[in-house]
Protein backbone atom coordinates (compact mmCIF):
# COMPACT_ATOMS: atom_id res chain seq x y z
CA UNK A 1 0.00 0.00 0.00
CA UNK A 2 1.30 3.47 -0.85
CA UNK A 3 2.77 5.49 1.99
CA UNK A 4 1.76 9.02 2.94
CA UNK A 5 4.00 11.73 1.50
CA UNK A 6 4.98 13.37 4.79
CA UNK A 7 6.69 16.74 4.87
CA UNK A 8 9.97 15.36 6.24
CA UNK A 9 10.41 12.92 3.36
CA UNK A 10 9.47 15.63 0.87
CA UNK A 11 12.08 17.97 2.31
CA UNK A 12 14.77 15.32 2.30
CA UNK A 13 13.99 14.30 -1.27
CA UNK A 14 14.01 17.90 -2.46
CA UNK A 15 17.32 18.78 -0.90
CA UNK A 16 19.02 15.51 -1.74
CA UNK A 17 18.45 15.74 -5.44
CA UNK A 18 17.93 19.43 -5.99
CA UNK A 19 21.32 20.61 -4.84
CA UNK A 20 23.32 22.54 -7.44
CA UNK A 21 25.67 19.83 -8.55
CA UNK A 22 24.36 18.39 -11.78
CA UNK A 23 27.10 17.48 -14.18
CA UNK A 24 28.31 19.71 -16.95
CA UNK A 25 29.59 17.38 -19.63
CA UNK A 26 32.55 19.58 -20.59
CA UNK A 27 34.57 19.04 -17.39
CA UNK A 28 34.71 16.73 -14.39
CA UNK A 29 32.31 17.55 -11.57
CA UNK A 30 31.22 21.11 -12.33
CA UNK A 31 34.62 22.55 -13.23
CA UNK A 32 35.14 24.95 -16.15
CA UNK A 33 38.35 24.89 -18.18
CA UNK A 34 37.25 27.26 -20.94
CA UNK A 35 39.59 30.17 -20.22
CA UNK A 36 40.87 31.02 -23.71
CA UNK A 37 40.42 30.14 -27.38
CA UNK A 38 44.15 29.57 -27.90
CA UNK A 39 44.24 27.13 -25.00
CA UNK A 40 41.12 25.33 -26.17
CA UNK A 41 42.69 24.75 -29.60
CA UNK A 42 45.36 22.52 -28.01
CA UNK A 43 42.94 21.02 -25.41
CA UNK A 44 44.68 23.22 -22.79
CA UNK A 45 47.87 21.18 -23.08
CA UNK A 46 50.81 23.10 -21.60
CA UNK A 47 48.53 25.84 -20.31
CA UNK A 48 50.55 26.56 -17.15
CA UNK A 49 53.72 27.03 -19.24
CA UNK A 50 52.64 28.46 -22.59
CA UNK A 51 52.08 32.22 -22.35
CA UNK A 52 51.02 32.99 -25.92
CA UNK A 53 48.65 35.83 -24.92
CA UNK A 54 47.37 37.58 -21.79
CA UNK A 55 44.96 34.72 -21.04
CA UNK A 56 47.99 32.74 -19.84
CA UNK A 57 47.60 34.20 -16.34
CA UNK A 58 44.26 32.39 -15.97
CA UNK A 59 46.27 29.25 -15.13
CA UNK A 60 49.65 30.55 -13.97
CA UNK A 61 50.23 34.13 -12.73
CA UNK A 62 54.01 33.72 -13.17
CA UNK A 63 53.55 33.82 -16.95
CA UNK A 64 52.97 37.59 -16.73
CA UNK A 65 56.76 38.08 -16.80
CA UNK A 66 56.81 36.83 -20.42
CA UNK A 67 55.24 40.10 -21.64
CA UNK A 68 57.30 43.22 -22.28
CA UNK A 69 54.36 45.58 -22.92
CA UNK A 70 50.71 46.01 -21.99
CA UNK A 71 48.65 43.10 -23.36
CA UNK A 72 44.93 42.41 -23.22
CA UNK A 73 42.80 39.47 -24.29
CA UNK A 74 39.05 38.94 -24.24
CA UNK A 75 36.84 36.19 -25.56
CA UNK A 76 33.91 33.86 -25.16
CA UNK A 77 33.28 30.12 -25.44
CA UNK A 78 29.95 28.65 -26.46
CA UNK A 79 29.31 25.33 -24.75
CA UNK A 80 26.66 23.12 -26.31
CA UNK A 81 26.26 19.96 -24.20
CA UNK A 82 24.09 17.08 -25.39
CA UNK A 83 23.28 15.06 -22.28
CA UNK A 84 20.56 12.40 -22.47
CA UNK A 85 18.99 9.94 -20.08
CA UNK A 86 17.28 6.69 -21.04
CA UNK A 87 15.37 4.48 -18.62
CA UNK A 88 12.29 4.24 -16.49
CA UNK A 89 11.18 5.21 -13.03
CA UNK A 90 9.21 3.10 -10.59
CA UNK A 91 7.23 4.58 -7.74
CA UNK A 92 7.01 3.37 -4.13
CA UNK A 93 8.45 -0.09 -4.48
CA UNK A 94 7.28 -0.72 -8.03
CA UNK A 95 3.56 -0.04 -7.62
CA UNK A 96 3.73 1.95 -10.87
CA UNK A 97 6.31 2.70 -13.55
CA UNK A 98 6.81 5.43 -16.14
CA UNK A 99 9.14 6.32 -18.95
CA UNK A 100 12.07 8.49 -17.79
CA UNK A 101 13.80 9.29 -21.09
CA UNK A 102 14.99 12.88 -21.35
CA UNK A 103 17.03 14.49 -24.11
CA UNK A 104 19.37 17.46 -23.93
CA UNK A 105 18.71 18.35 -20.28
CA UNK A 106 21.87 20.46 -19.98
CA UNK A 107 21.24 23.78 -21.80
CA UNK A 108 23.92 25.56 -23.82
CA UNK A 109 25.85 28.44 -22.28
CA UNK A 110 28.24 31.27 -23.09
CA UNK A 111 31.40 31.46 -20.93
CA UNK A 112 33.15 34.86 -21.24
CA UNK A 113 36.65 35.85 -20.14
CA UNK A 114 38.97 38.88 -20.13
CA UNK A 115 42.61 39.44 -19.12
CA UNK A 116 45.18 42.21 -18.78
CA UNK A 117 48.95 41.97 -18.23
CA UNK A 118 51.10 45.05 -17.52
CA UNK A 119 54.89 44.95 -16.99
CA UNK A 120 56.08 47.27 -14.22
CA UNK A 121 59.82 46.97 -14.85
CA UNK A 122 62.32 44.33 -15.94
CA UNK A 123 61.43 42.11 -12.96
CA UNK A 124 57.86 42.87 -11.90
CA UNK A 125 54.53 42.51 -13.73
CA UNK A 126 50.92 42.53 -12.68
CA UNK A 127 47.78 41.08 -14.20
CA UNK A 128 44.01 40.88 -13.90
CA UNK A 129 41.78 37.92 -14.81
CA UNK A 130 38.00 37.99 -15.16
CA UNK A 131 36.59 34.50 -15.72
CA UNK A 132 34.86 31.52 -14.12
CA UNK A 133 36.32 28.25 -12.84
CA UNK A 134 33.11 26.45 -11.85
CA UNK A 135 29.55 26.37 -13.19
CA UNK A 136 26.68 24.14 -14.26
CA UNK A 137 23.12 24.11 -15.46
CA UNK A 138 20.61 21.28 -15.92
CA UNK A 139 16.86 21.51 -16.42
CA UNK A 140 14.65 18.42 -16.59
CA UNK A 141 11.46 20.44 -16.05
CA UNK A 142 8.93 19.96 -13.27
CA UNK A 143 6.82 17.69 -15.50
CA UNK A 144 9.62 15.10 -15.69
CA UNK A 145 8.51 11.69 -14.42
CA UNK A 146 11.51 11.64 -12.10
CA UNK A 147 11.32 15.27 -11.00
CA UNK A 148 11.94 14.37 -7.36
CA UNK A 149 15.28 12.91 -8.50
CA UNK A 150 16.20 15.78 -10.81
CA UNK A 151 14.33 18.94 -11.80
CA UNK A 152 16.51 22.05 -12.12
CA UNK A 153 19.97 23.02 -10.91
CA UNK A 154 22.21 25.96 -11.72
CA UNK A 155 25.33 27.43 -10.22
CA UNK A 156 27.29 30.32 -11.70
CA UNK A 157 30.59 31.61 -10.34
CA UNK A 158 32.39 34.85 -11.14
CA UNK A 159 36.12 35.17 -10.51
CA UNK A 160 38.04 38.47 -10.21
CA UNK A 161 41.72 37.59 -9.90
CA UNK A 162 44.42 40.30 -9.64
CA UNK A 163 47.96 38.94 -9.56
CA UNK A 164 51.65 39.91 -9.47
CA UNK A 165 54.66 38.15 -10.94
CA UNK A 166 58.38 38.44 -10.23
CA UNK A 167 61.27 37.32 -12.44
CA UNK A 168 63.57 35.78 -9.85
CA UNK A 169 66.32 34.92 -12.33
CA UNK A 170 66.69 34.91 -16.09
CA UNK A 171 65.08 31.43 -16.12
CA UNK A 172 62.73 31.34 -13.10
CA UNK A 173 59.57 33.41 -12.51
CA UNK A 174 57.11 33.34 -9.61
CA UNK A 175 53.50 34.54 -9.42
CA UNK A 176 50.84 35.13 -6.78
CA UNK A 177 47.16 35.98 -7.17
CA UNK A 178 44.12 36.71 -5.01
CA UNK A 179 40.63 35.63 -6.15
CA UNK A 180 37.31 37.20 -5.26
CA UNK A 181 34.70 34.56 -6.09
CA UNK A 182 30.96 35.21 -6.23
CA UNK A 183 28.52 32.33 -6.62
CA UNK A 184 24.80 32.36 -7.45
CA UNK A 185 22.76 29.16 -7.22
CA UNK A 186 19.22 28.03 -7.96
CA UNK A 187 18.01 24.48 -7.45
CA UNK A 188 14.81 22.57 -6.79
CA UNK A 189 12.71 19.46 -7.17
CA UNK A 190 9.07 18.74 -7.96
CA UNK A 191 6.44 16.06 -7.32
CA UNK A 192 6.80 13.44 -10.11
CA UNK A 193 3.16 12.30 -10.28
CA UNK A 194 -0.34 13.20 -9.11
CA UNK A 195 -0.74 12.17 -5.47
CA UNK A 196 -4.43 11.77 -4.49
CA UNK A 197 -5.98 11.63 -1.05
CA UNK A 198 -5.54 9.50 1.11
CA UNK A 199 -1.90 9.04 0.07
CA UNK A 200 -1.36 12.68 1.03
CA UNK A 201 -3.27 14.90 3.50
CA UNK A 202 -4.59 16.76 0.45
CA UNK A 203 -4.25 16.00 -3.27
CA UNK A 204 -0.90 17.09 -4.73
CA UNK A 205 -0.64 17.79 -8.46
CA UNK A 206 2.26 16.51 -10.53
CA UNK A 207 4.85 19.25 -11.00
CA UNK A 208 4.15 20.96 -7.69
CA UNK A 209 7.35 22.45 -6.33
CA UNK A 210 8.66 20.39 -3.43
CA UNK A 211 11.34 22.90 -2.65
CA UNK A 212 13.19 25.59 -4.58
CA UNK A 213 16.23 27.28 -3.12
CA UNK A 214 18.02 30.39 -4.37
CA UNK A 215 21.20 31.59 -2.71
CA UNK A 216 24.51 33.35 -3.18
CA UNK A 217 27.79 34.09 -1.45
CA UNK A 218 31.12 35.82 -2.01
CA UNK A 219 34.44 34.50 -0.73
CA UNK A 220 38.21 34.65 -1.25
CA UNK A 221 40.82 32.29 -2.62
CA UNK A 222 44.39 32.49 -3.88
CA UNK A 223 46.65 31.04 -6.54
CA UNK A 224 50.40 30.70 -7.05
CA UNK A 225 52.60 29.62 -9.92
CA UNK A 226 56.15 29.26 -11.17
CA UNK A 227 57.85 28.88 -14.55
CA UNK A 228 61.30 27.56 -15.37
CA UNK A 229 63.15 27.96 -18.67
CA UNK A 230 64.93 24.63 -18.29
CA UNK A 231 66.69 24.93 -21.66
CA UNK A 232 66.41 27.16 -24.70
CA UNK A 233 63.80 24.70 -26.02
CA UNK A 234 61.98 23.54 -22.87
CA UNK A 235 59.79 25.59 -20.54
CA UNK A 236 58.03 24.10 -17.50
CA UNK A 237 55.18 25.57 -15.46
CA UNK A 238 53.62 24.65 -12.14
CA UNK A 239 50.44 26.27 -10.82
CA UNK A 240 48.18 25.83 -7.80
CA UNK A 241 44.74 27.29 -7.06
CA UNK A 242 43.35 27.15 -3.51
CA UNK A 243 40.06 25.80 -2.25
CA UNK A 244 37.29 28.41 -1.90
CA UNK A 245 34.79 27.95 0.93
CA UNK A 246 31.30 29.31 0.22
CA UNK A 247 28.13 29.43 2.29
CA UNK A 248 25.21 29.91 -0.08
CA UNK A 249 22.52 31.87 1.73
CA UNK A 250 19.05 32.66 0.43
CA UNK A 251 15.38 31.71 0.50
CA UNK A 252 13.42 28.53 -0.07
CA UNK A 253 9.88 28.27 -1.43
CA UNK A 254 7.42 25.40 -1.72
CA UNK A 255 4.00 24.70 -3.21
CA UNK A 256 3.24 21.94 -0.73
CA UNK A 257 4.21 23.24 2.70
CA UNK A 258 4.38 26.77 4.15
CA UNK A 259 7.03 25.44 6.56
CA UNK A 260 9.51 25.35 3.69
CA UNK A 261 9.05 29.06 2.93
CA UNK A 262 11.99 30.36 4.93
CA UNK A 263 15.67 31.22 4.67
CA UNK A 264 18.50 28.74 4.73
CA UNK A 265 22.14 28.14 3.87
CA UNK A 266 24.25 25.43 2.29
CA UNK A 267 28.03 25.10 2.52
CA UNK A 268 29.85 24.52 -0.74
CA UNK A 269 33.61 24.05 -1.11
CA UNK A 270 35.09 24.75 -4.54
CA UNK A 271 38.07 22.37 -4.75
CA UNK A 272 41.74 23.21 -4.97
CA UNK A 273 43.70 22.18 -8.04
CA UNK A 274 47.23 21.95 -9.40
CA UNK A 275 48.73 21.70 -12.87
CA UNK A 276 52.17 20.72 -14.18
CA UNK A 277 52.83 21.75 -17.79
CA UNK A 278 55.60 21.70 -20.32
CA UNK A 279 56.24 23.22 -23.76
CA UNK A 280 59.05 21.93 -25.99
CA UNK A 281 60.16 23.83 -29.08
CA UNK A 282 61.00 21.22 -31.73
CA UNK A 283 61.78 23.81 -34.43
CA UNK A 284 61.38 27.60 -34.61
CA UNK A 285 57.88 27.03 -36.04
CA UNK A 286 56.73 23.86 -34.28
CA UNK A 287 56.28 22.91 -30.61
CA UNK A 288 54.55 20.27 -28.54
CA UNK A 289 52.94 20.79 -25.13
CA UNK A 290 51.49 18.67 -22.36
CA UNK A 291 49.78 19.04 -18.98
CA UNK A 292 48.81 16.94 -16.00
CA UNK A 293 46.05 18.51 -13.91
CA UNK A 294 44.78 17.40 -10.48
CA UNK A 295 41.58 18.58 -8.78
CA UNK A 296 40.83 17.96 -5.09
CA UNK A 297 37.21 16.88 -5.58
CA UNK A 298 37.37 14.71 -2.43
CA UNK A 299 36.51 17.84 -0.39
CA UNK A 300 32.97 17.45 -1.73
CA UNK A 301 31.85 14.74 0.71
CA UNK A 302 28.28 15.54 1.70
CA UNK A 303 25.55 18.19 1.71
CA UNK A 304 23.91 19.70 4.78
CA UNK A 305 21.42 22.53 4.96
CA UNK A 306 20.84 24.91 7.89
CA UNK A 307 17.43 26.57 8.01
CA UNK A 308 16.69 29.87 9.73
CA UNK A 309 14.34 28.17 12.20
CA UNK A 310 17.32 26.31 13.66
CA UNK A 311 16.75 22.93 12.03
CA UNK A 312 19.56 21.14 10.25
CA UNK A 313 19.35 18.32 7.76
CA UNK A 314 22.01 15.97 6.45
CA UNK A 315 21.08 15.72 2.81
CA UNK A 316 23.29 13.40 0.89
CA UNK A 317 26.68 11.72 0.90
CA UNK A 318 28.36 12.75 -2.35
CA UNK A 319 31.77 11.14 -1.84
CA UNK A 320 33.46 12.75 -4.82
CA UNK A 321 36.97 11.56 -5.64
CA UNK A 322 40.07 13.49 -6.71
CA UNK A 323 40.42 13.38 -10.45
CA UNK A 324 43.19 13.77 -13.03
CA UNK A 325 43.21 15.33 -16.48
CA UNK A 326 45.92 14.58 -19.06
CA UNK A 327 46.42 16.58 -22.25
CA UNK A 328 48.86 16.78 -25.15
CA UNK A 329 48.92 19.33 -27.96
CA UNK A 330 50.93 20.81 -30.77
CA UNK A 331 51.24 24.26 -32.34
CA UNK A 332 52.64 25.11 -35.76
CA UNK A 333 53.33 28.59 -37.19
CA UNK A 334 52.86 28.51 -40.95
CA UNK A 335 54.02 32.10 -41.33
CA UNK A 336 53.90 35.41 -39.47
CA UNK A 337 50.10 35.57 -39.89
CA UNK A 338 48.80 32.03 -39.37
CA UNK A 339 49.23 29.56 -36.49
CA UNK A 340 47.43 26.22 -36.15
CA UNK A 341 46.81 24.05 -33.08
CA UNK A 342 45.69 20.50 -32.30
CA UNK A 343 45.03 18.89 -28.92
CA UNK A 344 43.85 15.71 -27.23
CA UNK A 345 42.88 15.27 -23.57
CA UNK A 346 41.56 12.58 -21.24
CA UNK A 347 39.44 13.86 -18.34
CA UNK A 348 38.64 11.45 -15.50
CA UNK A 349 35.25 11.46 -13.80
CA UNK A 350 35.02 12.90 -10.29
CA UNK A 351 32.19 10.52 -9.34
CA UNK A 352 32.52 6.76 -8.87
CA UNK A 353 29.88 4.44 -10.32
CA UNK A 354 28.47 3.83 -6.84
CA UNK A 355 27.52 7.49 -6.34
CA UNK A 356 26.62 8.45 -9.89
CA UNK A 357 23.12 9.93 -10.24
CA UNK A 358 20.79 11.73 -12.62
CA UNK A 359 21.84 15.01 -11.07
CA UNK A 360 25.55 14.07 -11.36
CA UNK A 361 25.94 11.68 -14.31
CA UNK A 362 29.66 12.43 -14.44
CA UNK A 363 31.80 10.18 -16.66
CA UNK A 364 35.26 9.93 -18.17
CA UNK A 365 35.56 11.97 -21.37
CA UNK A 366 37.97 12.56 -24.24
CA UNK A 367 38.62 16.00 -25.77
CA UNK A 368 39.38 16.42 -29.50
CA UNK A 369 40.49 20.02 -30.18
CA UNK A 370 41.67 22.17 -33.06
CA UNK A 371 42.17 25.89 -33.53
CA UNK A 372 44.10 28.68 -35.21
CA UNK A 373 45.33 32.25 -34.75
CA UNK A 374 45.35 34.99 -37.35
CA UNK A 375 47.72 37.89 -36.69
CA UNK A 376 46.57 41.05 -38.39
CA UNK A 377 49.77 42.85 -37.45
CA UNK A 378 52.31 42.91 -34.60
CA UNK A 379 49.65 44.24 -32.22
CA UNK A 380 46.33 42.58 -33.09
CA UNK A 381 45.44 38.88 -33.36
CA UNK A 382 42.32 36.73 -33.15
CA UNK A 383 41.96 33.11 -32.00
CA UNK A 384 39.38 30.50 -32.99
CA UNK A 385 38.99 26.98 -31.60
CA UNK A 386 36.58 24.06 -31.66
CA UNK A 387 36.40 20.99 -29.44
CA UNK A 388 34.33 17.83 -29.43
CA UNK A 389 33.96 16.06 -26.08
CA UNK A 390 33.08 12.38 -26.17
CA UNK A 391 31.66 11.14 -22.86
CA UNK A 392 31.07 7.52 -21.94
CA UNK A 393 27.58 6.05 -21.67
CA UNK A 394 27.07 4.81 -18.12
CA UNK A 395 24.41 2.79 -16.31
CA UNK A 396 22.93 4.06 -13.07
CA UNK A 397 20.26 3.26 -10.53
CA UNK A 398 19.08 5.89 -8.05
CA UNK A 399 16.28 6.03 -5.48
CA UNK A 400 14.82 9.18 -3.94
CA UNK A 401 13.44 9.55 -0.42
CA UNK A 402 9.94 9.44 -1.91
CA UNK A 403 10.63 5.93 -3.16
CA UNK A 404 11.08 6.88 -6.82
CA UNK A 405 13.75 4.71 -8.47
CA UNK A 406 15.42 5.51 -11.79
CA UNK A 407 16.99 2.60 -13.67
CA UNK A 408 18.72 3.29 -16.94
CA UNK A 409 21.71 5.07 -18.43
CA UNK A 410 23.03 8.53 -19.23
CA UNK A 411 25.30 9.74 -22.01
CA UNK A 412 26.85 13.13 -22.63
CA UNK A 413 28.78 14.76 -25.46
CA UNK A 414 29.49 18.43 -26.10
CA UNK A 415 30.66 20.85 -28.76
CA UNK A 416 32.70 23.88 -27.76
CA UNK A 417 33.36 26.88 -30.00
CA UNK A 418 35.62 29.68 -28.81
CA UNK A 419 36.75 33.09 -30.05
CA UNK A 420 39.10 35.64 -28.54
CA UNK A 421 40.77 38.88 -29.58
CA UNK A 422 44.22 39.90 -28.37
CA UNK A 423 46.01 43.22 -28.46
CA UNK A 424 49.57 44.08 -27.47
CA UNK A 425 50.45 47.74 -27.14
Amino acid sequence: MMKHLNTRSLLLAAMTVGAPFASQVHAAGFQLNEHSAAGLGRAFAGEAAYGDNAAAIARNPALATRFDSLSISAGVTHVNPEVDAEGEVSYLGGLATANADEEDFAPSAWVPNAYLVQPINDRWSWGLSLNSHFGLSTDFGNDYNGADLADEAEIITYNINPSVAYKLTDTISLGLGLSLVKADATFGTAVPLDVPFPFAPAPIAKGSQILKLEGDDTSWGWNVGATWEATDALRLGLAYRSEVELTLEGDSTSDISPAFNQGGSLDLDLPAGAELSGVYQLTPAWNISASVQWTDWSVFESLEVDFDDGTQQHLKDENFEDNMRYSIGTTYEFNKNWTARLGLAYDESAVSAEYRSLSIPDTDRIWYSAGFTYRYDQHLSVDFAATYLDGEEVDLTETSSLGTTFSGSTHGDAELLSFSINYTF
